[in-house]
Order: structure tokens, then sequence, then C-alpha cells
């Protein structure tokens, strides 16, 4: 028993130990408050390598050096106090410190609440202008919003001109529509999205108040958005906060942690709350999306498995090629033990209905098991990767994805370009190349197949988005319409792109089923 609890005592004293070394951070490392309406939202997190390992904020005693410039909240928020600088002074409770920098400037500085950059932002927020709501593209109850205030203009002639402006009283802000709807004052199908007493309500209030100013031509505009931590490393159960920071043309950084908006690309392994706390629910590796006015970063968590896996078992895997290499520090990083290499029968399936669609012949299955050769695989796959199938299969692969149809071509075209295609597959033309051949082809579809491309899809706007998803993976379509709600794509980012489409110009040939590009 003396043996047992002395071996407890060393193991909890080496973990205690290994926690302690790990270095503190604070997020943002440097803070800086920036007129009367400036607040901040600070993380302490213990670092394991360049990874938040864990929150400690609401274990951590928290405190402004010089209350004359700067001050906590109830919810430790830092708020201005005075110009100058201070120190928050950060105590951990196994008694390790830091000190943070915090700068207050220009705290005399008259600054209205701004419509860009406070008043979407709520109504964003708290869900007014979402496709559930009023920015549904029929808008709700007669009120409708720009998706996610993409249209700031239209939102404020909304607002301020239409149903004879009683939506907003500049005289009596707290009797406008916008303020008692969502504070459940009056009857409203989105319920109560937020109290009389909270910062949403102070800010639209305020602004409405003060005549409802228009955004200027010299106002800032944001150019960035920044989520910290952005590499979270957690165990299940755990909760990490997270903080969202925006720069603006002027140089100007604004705490949004607030008035962001959050998801998860995988709920199973993390779930982030409306605050911007993310909750650990399973091993893995989930991405969260953090979205504000338009700009869209992303942090990353990693949970790593329960296995134990030892380091051993990732340096001793087999590696055929650079893609196992890759393979192997992903799931090191996840404690997944590699899969131990598959029999040859499955080999054999794999290769074949890869390569070419089909199941190999039972001779070549015969001959492949009794073949004792130590190289047998890679010969497999050189002679997989000549057969005329493997042409065949991956010509009908390319051909479907570029929508190639003597449906939307002549025949004369359709071959064309389907030749064009088997022939970049039988010379293994690089995929770069390829990609560069088909966007820059021009005059006779018939003597170049791929400037059928252009034939199938003549509009700019079709190019636009069959050339995102054919050489990118991705779509841009909701882009079409207004910035882009889970990407960091724009609308004016699409047109431009579209633009580049628009200068393509096509005749009639001379020939049957021929157009000149």
């Amino acid at each position: 028993m003396r043996i047992a609890l002395a071996l407890l005592l060393m193991l909890l004293n080496s973990t205690e130990g290994q926690a302690s070394e790990r270095e503190l951070a604070c997020f943002p490392p440097r803070i800086v408050l920036e007129g009367p309406l400036a607040r901040q939202t600070v993380v302490i997190a213990e670092l394991e390598g360049t990874s938040a390992r864990k929150d400690v904020t609401t274990a951590a005693t928290l405190a402004v050096k010089d209350g004359h410039i700067a001050r906590l909240d109830e919810d430790r928020v830092i708020l201005p106090v005075g110009d100058g600088v201070t120190e928050l002074l950060i105590t951990t409770q196994d008694g390790r410190r830091l000190t943070v920098p915090i700068v207050v400037q220009n705290l005399t500085k008259t600054e209205p609440w701004s419509f860009m950059r406070h008043v979407i932002p709520v109504l964003s927020r708290t869900g007014c202008n979402m496709g559930s709501c009023h920015g549904a593209a029929a808008g709700k109850n007669g009120f409708r919003l720009s998706l996610r205030g993409y249209d700031p203009e239209t939102d404020l002639a909304v607002l301020s001109r239409q149903v004879l402006g009683r939506r907003v009283n500049k005289t009596s802000p707290e009797e406008s529509l916008l303020l008692l709807k969502p504070t459940g004052v009056l009857k409203h199908g989105g319920g109560v999205r937020f109290t009389s007493e909270s910062l949403e309500y102070r800010v639209i209030s305020e602004w409405i108040a003060e005549g409802m100013p228009r955004p200027r031509p010299d106002e800032p505009v944001l150019t960035g958005i920044e989520v910290m931590p952005s590499r979270i490393l957690s165990q299940t159960g755990e909760t990490q906060q997270l903080v969202v920071q925006a720069t603006y043309s002027d140089g100007k950084v604004e705490d949004v942690t607030r008035w962001a908006r959050y998801s998860s690309t995988d709920e199973t392994v993390a779930k982030v709350e409306e605050s911007g706390q993310v909750r650990v629910e399973g091993q893995g590796e989930a991405s969260l999306t953090v979205w504000f006015s338009g700009r869209v970063q992303t942090a990353l968590v990693t949970v790593p498995s329960s296995s134990q896996a030892k380091p051993s078992v990732f340096a001793e895997a087999a590696r055929w090629n650079p893609i196992d290499e890759i393979n192997l520090r992903k799931l090191s990083s996840l404690a997944i033990p590699p899969s131990p290499t598959c029999g040859d029968e499955v080999f054999l399936r794999r290769a074949y209905l890869d390569c070419t669609g089909s199941l190999p012949s039972t001779e070549k299955v015969e001959a492949f098991l009794s073949d004792r050769a130590t190289d047998k695989r890679a010969r497999l796959i050189e002679e997989v990767l000549r057969s005329p199938e493997y042409l065949d299969y991956w010509t009908y692969k390319w051909s479907d994805l570029f929508l190639v149809s003597s449906k939307s071509l002549a025949p004369e075209a359709m071959w064309s370009f389907s030749r064009a295609i088997r022939q970049a597959v039988a010379d293994n033309v690089a995929w770069d190349d390829f990609a560069r051949r088909v966007v820059t082809a021009k005059g006779s579809t018939l003597k170049d197949g791929f400037a059928n491309y252009f034939v199938l899809h003549k509009d700019p706007i079709d190019l636009t988005e069959s050339s995102s998803m054919a050489f990118l993976g991705m779509s841009l379509t909701c882009a079409r319409c207004h910035n882009h709600p889970m990407e960091k794509w724009t609308q004016d980012q699409y047109y431009g792109m579209a633009n580049l489409f628009s200068r393509v110009a096509m005749r009639d040939g001379v020939e049957k089923g021929e157009v000149i590009v």
C-alpha cells in the first residue's frame, strides 16, 4: 500500500509539474482601449507549443494596476477610465504571475455609435437579419433587412423611412418598435432577443437618440478579424473562451467577441456557444467558424484520442510515399494509432476500384496472390496506371466533371472536348497544367477541344461558379447575392472574378459544330 501511494504521489507531482511548466499567455497580448466606447474581453490560457492547452481565466485573479486608467466590470471585461498606460495583473491559482500592458487613449473624444460598426453587428448578433428572420428574401411581416447586413444603405432606409418611421422614435427611443419587440414588451415572433439592461439595447437606443447618424463617406471600414486562440488542444469536458478582434482601415482595433457569430464543423467534437465559449464534446478535430460583418476566420480544436498510443507506433509505421508522412503527423497529433498494412486481396481490390472503377479478373487475383515478390504491389500500381481501363475510367471522370454532353454540345464539339481530355489523361498532365489549358483555351472548338468549356458555360456568372467548383472544389454561389456567410469570399470578389470571364467572346465557325472562342 505504501509503495502504491508513493507511486501515485509521484505521478501527481509529475502531472502538476508539467502543467506549471506550460507557458502562460493572455489573449490579446496587448490591450488598447481607444475612445469612450472601447471594451476588451481577455482570456488567460496555458500553452502547449503554439496551442492553447487549458483556459484558466475564471480561476485566475485579475486586477488593473491603476484604477484611474482602466477597470474590470462584473464580467471581467476591461473598460477605460482615463487616458494613460497601466497593466493588467494576472495571478493563477498556483501562484504564477503575468502582466499585460493596457493603453487607454482618446477617452474624451466624442464618439457616437456607428450604424456600420455597431448597429448592424447588433442586428446580426441577435439574429434579426438572418435568413430565418427578417433577412429572408421576403422578410417577415413586411419588415425585410439585407441578409447579415450586406446592404447597410437599404437597411438604414428600411429602419428609418418605412412604415412612416414607426420602427424608430427619435424623441422617445424607448418607444421604438426596434426596441419594444426584441425586448418582449410587444409581441414578437422571434421572441426576446435582448433585455433593456443589455449593451445591445444601449447601442440601438443611443444611436436612435443621436438622430440615427448615417455612415460617413470617410468612415473606417472593416479590413479583417482575428480569432484568439487560433489553435486549441483540449480534452473532453473542458472549455475554452475565444476572443475576437476587428481591425479597421484607420488602424483601430475593437473587441467584437460579444457580437461575432460562431459555429462548429463537427459538434460531436466541439460546440461553441453564442458567447464564444467552446465546449469539448468528444475526440477528433473540428474547425470553428467565426463570422463578423462579412468577415470569416477559423480556429482549430484538436482533441487527442485516449488510446495512449506510444510514439514508437508512429515512428515504426510503414511509409510508402510522402502522403503517408502527412497522414502520420496528423494521426500522431490526434494520438490515433495508424491502421496496419492491408492484406494482398484488399490492396488488389482497392487498387482496381480506385484506378479503373472495376474489379480485377479471377486470373489476375490468383496470379497476384500467388506472387511472392516483395515489389509486387509497386508493379501492380504501374501496371494499372498504364492500362486502357484506367484511361477510359478517368477520361469519363473528368468529362463528367466538365459536364461534357451531346445534350449541350454539337456531336463534333463533344467528341473534340472528350478527345482533349483523354489525351491529357494519357499524357499524365499535371492538374495545374490541365486547369491552365482549359481556362486559357481559345480558337476553334474543333481544333482545341478545351475551348468547348466556354461554349458549355457562356454566361460569366455560370463560368465563375462552374470554375470555382471544377478547379477549386468550392461553391461561390452565395456570394452572387451577398457576402458569403460561411466563407471569406465577398460579393465584390465574386464579381471581380466574373469580370475575368466577361472578356470571353465567341462567334460561329465555318465548319459544322464549330465555335471560335
